[in-house]
């Protein structure tokens, strides 16, 4: 199952990294792709995760996540 959660905040390659870090600090987190120009992040997941799980870590990397599709 992927999702993808828009981010707010990012602007370069050591964003990107700091989000990846904590999107698999997520036990159900099995992949991450971040991608810094379409402020966005793909993630894929071995079960559902609640949008405030999310939410946590993307504000743990000082970003701010807008939307979870």
């Amino acid at each position: 199952m992927f999702k993808t959660l828009k981010i707010e905040g990012m602007n370069c390659g050591h964003c990107a990294g700091i989000v990846k870090v904590e999107l698999f600090k997520i036990k159900e987190v099995i992949d991450a792709t971040v991608d810094v120009k379409n402020k966005n992040a793909i993630v894929q997941i071995e079960k559902p995760v609640d949008f405030e799980v999310f939410q946590k870590a993307i504000e743990d990397a000082g970003y701010t996540l807008t939307q979870l599709i």
